[in-house]
């Protein structure tokens, strides 16, 4: 997972409209293998994510995990 965050991801910390602030992990995902494992991993991790329609990407809302790798940014 982490090796994977460091060559094709980024942190994602904004204030939305309505004041709440929103954290998310952002990966590019442009190989299906990949998409696949990290898909799996997230599930066992129990972590919240979803999968861009139109891009390519994976993305995990989860504060802590976007403020620890935020540091590595």
């Amino acid at each position: 997972f982490f090796g994977v965050w460091m060559a094709e991801g980024w942190t994602s910390i904004r204030k939305e409209k309505n004041g709440d602030m929103s954290y998310r992990v952002e990966m590019s995902i442009n190989k299906k293998r990949v998409k696949d494992v990290l898909q799996e991993l997230s599930e066992k991790l129990g972590l919240h994510f979803c999968i861009g329609k139109k891009s390519e990407k994976l993305f995990i809302y989860n504060k802590r995990l976007t403020l620890y790798l935020s540091q590595f940014s």
